[in-house]
């Protein structure tokens, strides 16, 4: 079919370089040695002790496995974690209207995007419990969402009052 190889949706870099690297000729490659933790300019930590990425996988987070899916880069982390940050409140308003209306195929619309904000902050576990209700939503199995609705909602306000919490100071 004149295709090699593929990465899958969504995108991680360390596959993403392994499959570029897979079939770059290996005189073209050059190793590029990282820092050990990596650091983001313009980020004041006000303790030098101050780990972001450990508080985060210690609120049950898998904020390590996004440094490494974002290469080290801190700045893109705490750009994602504010943005999340802002949105996340407006999406559970518009989520909870919709189940209100039951308006399915809108729900899993957004559910969907959900699913990726929390995929890509490393709230791992509440995005595969998204998934499970866009896929619900989708087939129409409006019993399902109504069970786990108000958990995963819940689940949200604590997150949306961590990282009020926790970006500020990053």
């Amino acid at each position: 079919c004149g295709m090699n190889d593929m990465v899958s949706k969504p995108i991680e870099v360390p596959e993403l370089s392994r499959a570029i690297l897979a079939w770059m000729p290996r005189e073209k490659i050059v190793q590029d040695v990282a820092p050990s933790r990596p650091s983001a300019p313009g980020v004041a930590n006000p303790d030098p002790d101050f780990d972001l990425i450990k508080l985060l996988d210690d609120f049950g987070m898998y904020a390590g496995d996004v440094m490494r899916e974002l290469d080290g880069d801190l700045q893109a982390y705490i750009a994602r974690l504010g943005q999340a940050g802002t949105t996340l409140g407006d999406m559970v308003r518009h989520l909870n209207e919709l189940v209100r209306l039951e308006d399915w195929p809108r729900f899993s619309r957004v559910i969907g995007e959900l699913k990726e904000l929390l995929h890509g902050v490393g709230a791992r576990d509440c995005s595969a419990r998204a998934k499970k209700m866009e896929i619900a939503s989708a087939e129409g199995n409006a019993g399902y969402v109504h069970e786990d609705f108000k958990s995963l909602m819940g689940n949200m306000y604590m997150l949306e009052q961590k990282l009020a919490v926790i970006v500020p100071v990053a």
